[in-house]
């Protein structure tokens, strides 16, 4: 999960969308649209406030480009390519060390929201996708994969009498 944050909203409407249910609504914080996971929200509470009047026509959820949004880039293997649909306005070419096999790798360069969103996206890749650019991008993957390894060799708390649990089969 990323940072819990607090936010005030004007909600307009509750969406389903690629499996999902998302409040959409005016985010007093970011001081524009924003969606919201339903099955991420820690905690709501209701306040006595009324809210501006909903949209008609809210946007489907998901990510919305803009301007000032940073850019990554980065390799995809051919055969996990359904990947790029996360990417929204991905322009992707066909990685220029690339063969036609198995192993084909795809370059795809996109706008993203954040650069912890990215590192997030390519961690969740398992090794079909990998950090080209920034430097920035490549640098947290590294740190946070190097992070989850050593955790791997750490104890974990909570077990029967201290004891480390038992690995399985």
């Amino acid at each position: 999960m990323g940072n819990v944050t607090d936010r005030e909203v004007e909600p307009w409407a509750v969406t389903a969308h690629r499996g999902a249910w998302y409040l959409q609504a005016h985010c007093r914080r970011a001081g524009t649209g924003r969606d919201f996971r339903l099955d991420r929200v820690v905690w709501l509470q209701a306040s006595e406030e009324t809210a501006a009047t909903p949209r008609d026509d809210p946007p489907p959820p998901g990510y919305h480009p803009r301007v000032d949004d940073p850019h990554i880039e980065v390799a995809v293997r051919r055969d996990a390519a359904g990947v790029l649909d996360d990417l929204p306005g991905a322009r992707v070419t066909a990685s220029p060390t690339s063969d036609e096999g198995e192993g084909a790798w795809l370059r795809a360069t996109a706008p993203v929201g954040s650069l912890d969103w990215a590192a997030r996206f390519v961690l969740a890749g398992a090794g079909t996708v990998r950090p080209v650019a920034p430097a920035e991008l490549v640098e947290t993957v590294q740190t946070r994969a190097r992070q989850s390894c050593e955790a791997l060799d750490e104890p974990v708390a909570g077990g029967r009498g201290g004891e480390e649990p038992a690995s399985p089969g």
